[in-house]
């Protein structure tokens, strides 16, 4: 499982899209190897329905997660390891880490990935536990 390097959240992707606070950083991350990149297909569910309620355009926002999700980075199943590794997570931090979010820290745990994000439900993350790149919000 060591192709992927890096796992690319929601709030990663949106801040790029947006040309929020570090889009820059999440560029030069896509400008590498697409087969080294990954975002989990929850991402990408999600990206589309962040980006339909800010675009107003369903067809649009499904286009545009396609691209992120299929040319730029590469999209990664939520496997059965995947769902063991977010089960891990949510008991040991009861209550403070979503559903979707520990999936995805899952999938970087798993693939043993650089997780790059905006979320502030991931700082109860050791890095020790996930390697994690936080970018800024403001």
């Amino acid at each position: 499982m060591g192709l992927i390097n890096h796992i690319i959240d929601t709030t990663a992707l949106l801040a790029h899209y947006l040309q929020g606070p570090g889009a820059e950083r999440v560029h030069e991350i896509l400008l590498q190897d697409r087969a080294r990149i990954g975002v989990s297909f929850l991402s990408a569910l999600e990206m589309q329905a962040k980006l339909t309620a800010i675009l107003q355009d369903q067809a649009e926002a499904r286009r545009i997660a396609g691209i992120y999700v299929g040319q730029l980075a590469k999209g990664i199943e939520v496997t059965r390891k995947v769902t063991d590794a977010a089960l891990r997570l949510r008991l040991e931090f009861p209550g403070r880490l979503p559903i979707i979010a520990s999936v995805i820290a899952a999938t970087a745990q798993v693939h043993r990935a650089l997780l790059v994000h905006r979320e502030p439900a991931f700082d109860i993350i050791p890095d020790d536990l996930i390697k994690q790149m936080r970018l800024p919000n403001a």
